[in-house]
Formats: structure tokens, sequence, C-alpha cells
């Protein structure tokens, strides 16, 4: 957490201003502060309508209506921001930002008091949340940027911006290549805050990782933008309770001060005057956010301001000082300005890669387990799968034809065949026998009309008069049947049906979907669930359409019940870590951050589950810090890395050298609490 400067004494003042900026969009909060915390009272999120050239036009139309609902005129203005907007070596604001949030303060009349980049925010809220220190890889999603940091055991092991595709999981993999081989990553991912958080999560637990990233399928949380706003505002009032106590201090020892001749006046605590003695960095104990008082930077932009409450005060007492006595003045300045800058400034981070050992080792763990079971109303659709022809027969009638002796009766359905197409008779219908011709040349048949319609829809039945049918299985030059008149009224088309399989689909897909809200569950309990034993069922299912129903789409409701079995994810930590650490070689160490695990397989045996571990790790050389650091004190920075070869063997170094002196630039600091040994393995 930076905070450049603070302009005037902290006054009792009822809200605060947040601005919460990210690439296209921000987020305007109302904070008030109470004895037990900070409160959001107002929040309104706004889009960029030109990226952050109009970021003052952006905000002032919502400043303007929040000031009148709350009847108040906001001043002090906390700026929460991701930190791909932040410089990663200067610790600063990125320049074309920090020059916008500048404008912004200028043509708003509003104080900037600092600002928190939101990962530090998220950690420390997890970590208060969960009582543990947090072991996970943090992913940052913003439009076009996306921040990654993982996190060992409460401490920040890397970190890393990352430009932003369509497909997250290759983007992670591509920002994981350097760790292929060198440090085993968290089997937990927490992103937030962003749109697509149910998207991005699907792609990576979907995505086939490589066991020289992950030991186990990462577990994905999702850690939304009120959950970040949550924590970001627990942050400020974090820091602003740590630091009232601090600008307490600061302004009796600016009472008291001068500079170079100059006075500040007795109005001094109405200024925005700070000493360059306090410009410090501070480390908040309980969250390890950083807090500075202020920046040079901003002290030079608020220097002109300054100048109106500044008077030359003329000495009252004349200094009268031998020559001796000022050069000894000015040796004992020198001095004490050497030894302040070597004591608080002068600062220097090593990392040291020692010798390491591979641990892969098969282990089997018993342990307690816990059985929960949890139920849900679940809704899926899709597209209908059956196919279904409806219409009408054809129909119309026919003069039955008996050229035999005798009389004969046709029952309703006889079938009645012309070209292969059948037709059905629709009632009994009595013909009577032939009969001869008056002058006995020729032999007349009996005749009768009955109707008849198609065995099938179709237009196929639609025949023309004149046609001839053949009657059940009988001689047709003995009985037969002609329509006098053409057949008509035949129609088919085709209809889209629910069908079982569609049922069955539907089945599945709630199934698949209550496994993977089991999946996407935070583990807020500290319990691991296992897959293989989670038993999820269907209790009851209704669906919008039955077999055969015309319609486009089926759809279902269901209530599903799932039994899960978990156990203490922190209770097999302890246990893998014990089991692994009595393999560990002489003279080298094994921390819990360092090992991790995958459960090959599971089984319930009786009331403890039987766990198969593959345990993967290293163990590093057993060297003390406290001894590193004695070894390197006030060092040639060339030579560090050849010393500690020397005594211990070590594989790499990296240093990062802070404010050191012209006279002392390239030698690491004289004092044990300026340098910070951090061991880590290759």
């Amino acid at each position: 957490m930076k905070f450049p400067f603070f302009s005037k004494k902290i006054q009792k003042q009822s809200y605060y201003l947040g601005i919460f900026l990210k690439e296209e969009e921000g987020i305007l909060l109302v904070i008030s502060q109470s004895a037990t915390g900070a409160i959001v009272q107002e929040r309104e999120k706004f889009n960029y309508s030109n990226g952050w050239e109009n970021l003052s036009n952006d905000i002032d139309e919502i400043l303007y209506r929040m000031e009148k609902k709350f009847n108040y005129q906001f001043s002090k203005t906390i700026f929460f921001v991701y930190s791909h907007l932040v410089d990663d070596k200067t610790g600063d604001i990125k320049k074309p930002y920090l020059q916008k949030i500048k404008d912004l303060v200028k043509n708003l009349e509003i104080e900037a008091v600092g600002y928190i980049e939101c990962y530090e925010a998220v950690s420390s809220l997890l970590e208060e949340k969960e009582e543990i220190p947090l072991t996970a890889v943090l992913v940052e999603l913003d439009k076009s940027q996306i921040g990654i940091f993982v996190y060992k055991g409460g401490k920040l092991s890397s970190k890393k911006i990352i430009a932003k595709t369509d497909n997250i999981a290759l983007d992670l993999v591509k920002s994981f290549e350097d760790f292929k081989g060198k440090i085993i990553l968290p089997a937990r991912i927490i992103l937030y805050d962003s749109h697509q958080l149910d998207s991005a999560s699907s792609e990576i637990i979907s995505h086939r990782w490589n066991e020289d990233y992950f030991v186990q399928v990462p577990r994905v949380d999702i850690f939304g933008e009120d959950q970040v706003v949550e924590g970001l505002v627990k942050a400020f009032y974090q820091q602003l309770k740590e630091t009232k106590t601090d600008l307490n201090t600061i302004s009796e020892n600016i009472k008291e001060s001068s500079v170079m001749g100059f006075m500040i006046d007795e109005d001094i605590k109405n200024t925005n005057i700070v000493e360059n003695k306090i410009l410090s960095t501070k480390i908040n104990p309980s969250t390890g956010l950083r807090m500075t008082l202020s920046k040079v930077e901003w002290v030079k932009n608020q220097f002109a301001s300054w100048r109106t409450k500044i008077k030359i005060r003329k000495p009252s007492v004349k200094i009268n000082l031998s020559g001796k006595l000022l050069v000894f003045a000015g040796a004992l300045i020198i001095i004490v300005s050497l030894f302040l800058n070597e004591y608080f400034l002068h600062k220097v981070n090593l990392i040291v890669y020692l010798p390491s050992i591979k641990i892969n080792k098969d282990l089997d763990v018993e342990t307690d387990f816990k059985v929960t079971t949890s139920s849900a109303t679940l809704n899926e659709e899709i597209m209908t799968t059956g196919k279904k022809d409806i219409g009408d027969p054809s129909t119309g009638t026919v003069t039955v034809h008996n050229f035999s002796d005798a009389e004969k009766t046709f029952s309703k359905g006889t079938i009645l065949d012309v070209s292969g197409m059948k037709f059905l008779l629709n009632n009994d219908v009595k013909v009577a026998s032939s009969s001869l011709a008056a002058d006995g040349s020729a032999k007349l048949p009996g005749k009768n009309t009955v109707s008849i319609s198609a065995s099938l829809i179709g237009p196929e039945g639609n025949l023309s008069k004149g046609q001839r049918f053949k009657i059940a299985d009988l001689q047709i030059s003995t009985y037969f049947a002609i329509n006098d008149a053409p057949l008509t009224g035949g129609t088919k088309k085709q209809i889209k049906t629910a069908s079982s399989s569609d049922q069955e689909e539907l089945k599945k897909l709630i199934l698949s979907k209550a496994d993977e809200n089991i999946r996407q569950l935070a583990n807020t309990s500290g319990y691991e669930f296992v897959p293989k034993l989670t038993d999820t069922k269907i209790n009851k299912i209704s669906f919008s359409k039955e077999v055969g129903e015309e319609g486009d789409k089926i759809s279902a409701k269901a209530t599903t019940l799932t039994t899960k079995y978990g156990y203490s994810n922190q209770n097999i930590n302890k246990k893998v870590f014990l089991l692994a650490k009595n393999n560990v070689q002489s003279g080298y160490v094994l921390t819990e951050e360092m090992i991790s695990y995958k459960i090959n397989k599971v089984e319930k045996k009786n009331d403890l589950l039987k766990l198969n571990i593959s345990a993967v790790g290293k163990s590093i050389k057993n060297v003390s810090k406290k001894e590193i650091i004695q070894s390197v004190k006030g060092a040639d920075v060339k030579k560090i890395e050849t010393i500690l070869k020397t005594k211990y063997d070590i594989q790499g170094l990296t240093i990062k050298l802070a404010n050191p002196l012209p006279l002392l630039n390239g030698i690491l600091p004289f004092f044990s609490n300026n340098i910070n040994v951090n061991v880590s393995s290759l």
C-alpha cells in the first residue's frame, strides 16, 4: 500500500471517497469510518467514455450526485488499482496513469491519501476469513491484462503481469513456464473480479495440466467484485487505524522543525508539508500491506501551494560561530546523515538458491472423514431430437364389382390395393351376384358403392379417377373396385418432438451440472471433498414435454441430492509432511511449503479414509539465514556469490539493493536488520 502524502493533519471526517480504477471501468465508493470498521455507504460503477483521457468528466457527475445525496463535500480520497497499472520496479503507479490521477485530483479538488493494490487486499481478506496462511495462485483479471501472484505459506513468492488472450488456461500455462522445474505451484487457483469468472473457471478446470506445474488438478475458487471491494475497504481501514498514531507524532515533530532558514508558520497544521526524515515505508504486521506516508514526487508537485504558508523569519539571536566549529558541525552533519542513511535506507533483498534434493514418494495415509449432504434445484434445456409425421389420408368412393354367381359381403377394413398403395373400406358393403344381359349376350357384374381411406397419410394416396383396385387376395377377374371420381385430401408434414433419449440427456446434464457445482463450491470449512466418493442422485424431475409431444425445445427441472465425503486438508498436509520428512537426507531441511501431493486412490474403510498419495517436493540444504547475513554484511556485491558458493555451495543468487549512497554503491548494508534473506532452490 502506498500513501504519497497527507496534506493536513488528520481531522475528524465523516466520509472518505474511494475510487477503484481498472483498465476500462471504475467504481466510486463512499466509505464511512466507525469504531469497529469501515462501511461502504454508496457505490456506483462507471465506464470510461474515452479511456483515461476523460477520467475527470466521467467521475465528476457521479461525485456531484453523491455529494448532493449525502450533503457533504468529499475531500480525502483513496485510490484502488490493479497491479498492471503499477511499475513493478519502482513500486509507483506508471507515469501515464499517475498523470491522469494527478489531473483528476486537481480538477475535482480532492485530496489523495494514497493507493492500494488489489492483490494485497484480496490475500489479506482470504487469510482473515480462512484463518490460515494463504497458499494459492491469485489470478487478477482485467480487460487485456492478467496479474498472477503465487503465495506459499502466506508469503508472496512470485508476481507476474501478462497480456490476456481468449484462452485463459493457455495464458496461465505461458506464465507458468518460468516456474517449470523450479517450484511446485499450489493446487488452488483463485480468480477475482472479472465479468467472465464462470467461463474462465471452466476453462481452467477442463484444461489438462502438466505435472510439471501441478501434482494434482488445481481447485478453482471465485472471488467476486463484492469480495474484492470488501477486502480493499478493510485494508484501507486497517491502515487508517495504524496511521493515526504515526501522524500525531509527525505533526508534533513538524511544529518545532526548521529547514534552511525557513520557519513553518504557527498554522502549519493546515499545510501539506512533511519532512524528508518521515518519508519512510512501514509494514503493517497484521496485513503485510505497504504504507508510504509521502513520496518526493508528490511533494514536489505540492510545493508551489505550500509557499504561501511559509514565511521567512529572521533569526532573533545573532549566530557567531568560529570557523572550526562550523567545520566540526558540518562534519557531524555529514556523519549523522551517513549513519541515518545506512541505518534506515540502505537495504538489500537476497534470494539464495541452495542445493536441493527432489522428493518423490508414494505414501499411505489414513484419516477421519466427514459426510455431508446437500440438495439443489437445477434447470436444463436442450433442442428436441425426435421427429414425427402428421397429416391426413386421402379419401373417396369406389364401386365394387362382383362377377361371381353368389352375393358377396365385404367387411369394414378390407384392404384394397392399387399400384402398391393400400386403401381400406370405411364400412361393410354387400354386392349382388352377377347376372346376364336381357339379350343373354353378356354377363353383368353386381355393383355397390362404398367409401375408402388410404392406409397411410400423405399426398401419395390422391389418385385420379378410373383406377382399378384389387380386393384383398381375391381374383381381380372376379372381384375388383373402380373409383368413379378422384381420391383427394391426403397431406403430410414432419414435426420435431420430444423423445425418450432427450429426457435421458437432460438427466445426464443435470447430474453433470450438480457435480460441477460441487467442484466450484468454496472450501470454507477446511475440508477437501473426494470426487470419487461423491454420489449425486436425482430425487425428483419434471419435463416440459412428454415423449412424442411437438416442440423445438424440451426443458427439465430437477431436485438433486448429493452425498460428499471430505477430509481435513490441513490434517493431510501435516501427515504427508511428517512422513516425507522422515526421508530427508541429513543436512537438508524440508518445510510444508516445499512439498505437495496428489491423491492416487481413495478407499472408505469403516470410519476412516485410506488414501494412497504421491508426495512431490524438494528438500534444500539446511543453512541458517543468520549465518548468511553475517557472511555478506558489508561485503562487495561482486564478491557475494563467490563467498556464498565457497561456504554453502549455493547454485544461484538474486540481489536487489536499495538506496545506497554513491560512496557505498556496490556494498551491502553494514546493519543486519537491513539485510533480508530468502532461501529457495532452482
